[in-house]
């Protein structure tokens, strides 16, 4: 289809402060990536003066937030820990997600599972609420029935090999940080010894890949 392009000059810039700067001053064209609702209010105030205008609605990435195991490992015993769905359940249990909306998101969100979001075709209920509630008391209980009720001096809870349940939270730094800790706190204060690592993206496909 006519007009024919010669060229197509596509700038990415990789670092926040200055891809925010052209973003709030109108210097940008289109944004596919990197834009994150912590930069709602910053954009929304400079709206009138960049000439742009901002809208939210559900990511069609099915959330905001998502944590997952590499239910594979070296490790036999971390293997059976993460593919038993009580475990990533009672994980699911502790995250008290509408705390996180509240203080994170201002209020803007609602709490669901990675699942479709509403409005489309292909929502289903049944998915996106399964294990949302916050209930630290049944989470403890998942875990003490799977045999994980022994815990160290720390608080910390012993897998059955006597070893403590020590888990690293690996995320990048342009993942909202702040709720990426509220999650590994929610995880210790059941048991877990949950430690945010924040890595490169390419060390972390890596590590997945092995």
């Amino acid at each position: 289809q006519l007009p024919y392009l010669d060229v197509f000059i596509n700038e990415k810039q990789t670092t926040k402060p200055v891809r925010l700067m052209k973003l709030t001053s109108g210097n940008v064209s289109f944004d596919c990536r990197e834009l994150f609702f912590e930069d709602f209010t910053t954009l929304k105030q400079n709206e009138a003066a960049g000439g742009y205008k901002v809208y939210l609605w559900p990511n069609d990435y099915c959330g905001e937030l998502t944590f997952y195991f590499p239910l594979a490992r070296k490790d036999k015993e971390l293997e059976k820990l993460q593919s038993d769905s009580r475990f990533r359940k009672a994980l699911s249990y502790a995250i008290n997600r509408q705390e996180i909306i509240d203080v994170i998101y201002r209020g803007i969100g609602e709490p669901a599972q990675w699942s479709v979001p509403k409005g489309s075709k292909f929502y289903n209920e049944k998915h996106a609420t399964m294990a949302v509630a916050y209930r630290p008391d049944l989470a403890n209980k998942m875990l003490d029935e799977m045999g994980l009720d022994k815990r160290n001096s720390e608080g910390t809870r012993l897998l059955w090999s006597g070893e403590p349940l020590n888990m690293d939270v690996v995320t990048v730094q342009e993942r909202p940080l702040d709720a990426v800790q509220m999650v590994c706190n929610y995880w210790r204060a059941i048991g877990v010894n949950a430690q945010m690592k924040v890595q490169n993206s390419k060390y972390i496909n890596n590590a997945i890949a092995i």
